[in-house]
């Protein structure tokens, strides 16, 4: 385990209007393996902007406080937990994380 994740967690604040807004507080760094599912990513298209899907599976130690609400802040991009899959002892996770960058994000 060679990369380090941190973990955002949201948070439901009001505002003095009584409107809600997420924000996202940041966790400890934790160490894990990076795994790549393919050398390139998809693409989409969303109305009239293009999408850029790229997966990655991340290894690491088990922690129950981890769910698919968080999101995951790594190599300076936020990333969305897809999934979280447990092995049979509980002492190793694996995280299916998805990062998406519009057609304005990547020229």
């Amino acid at each position: 385990m060679r990369h380090t994740l941190r973990f955002l967690t949201p948070t439901v604040t009001k505002d003095a209007n009584g409107s809600e807004s997420i924000t996202w507080v940041e966790g400890s760094d934790v160490w894990c393996n990076l795994e790549y599912k393919e050398s390139g990513s998809d693409e989409d298209i969303f109305g009239s902007r293009i999408s850029a899907t790229t997966n990655v599976l991340a290894t690491l130690r088990y922690n129950s406080a981890i769910n698919e609400k968080m999101r995951v802040k790594a190599d300076g991009d936020e990333w969305n937990i897809k999934s979280v899959l447990y092995d049979d002892w509980r002492q190793f996770m694996r995280l299916e994380l998805e990062l998406q960058k519009n057609s304005e994000e990547l020229a």
